[in-house]
């Protein structure tokens, strides 16, 4: 992936997508999810919010933070990764807690919908 995007329009510069969080019930459960799934170490822990290092230098991190009661609804924002085995990523995911949403393809796209153990939905795509 390299080194994080910077945007730059009209002067304004250094933005960059640093972290995706997600919202858990059980931070640390789903932290320790996370971590074996993308092969990463837990490197902040306050309990309420933990920090997992990045996958590749540059990437953003990924970040749990406690709520008192799960997200209703369809979750409007989800993290996707490309992976170069969708079957074995697949499997990887289920092997730590993971389940199977839904799968989708268009052409030779195929990505695989999946949810956290706290329900939180992710893609693992593969063309």
């Amino acid at each position: 992936m390299g080194e994080a995007f910077t945007y730059q329009n009209g002067g304004m510069t250094g933005i960059r997508i640093s972290s995706i969080v997600f919202n858990a019930t059980e931070p640390r459960k789903l932290a320790e999810f996370w971590s074996r799934f993308l092969d990463v170490e837990i490197e902040e822990d306050y309990e309420v919010f933990l920090w997992l290092g990045a996958v590749t230098p540059g990437a953003p991190r990924i970040g749990i933070q406690l709520v008192e009661s799960p997200t209703e609804g369809p979750r409007r924002v989800h993290p996707d990764f490309d992976v170069d085995d969708l079957e074995e990523a697949i499997a990887r995911a289920e092997s730590f807690g993971a389940t199977r949403v839904g799968r989708h393809s268009i052409e030779d796209f195929v990505w695989q919908v999946m949810a956290d153990p706290d329900g939180n939905e992710f893609c693992l795509a593969h063309h």
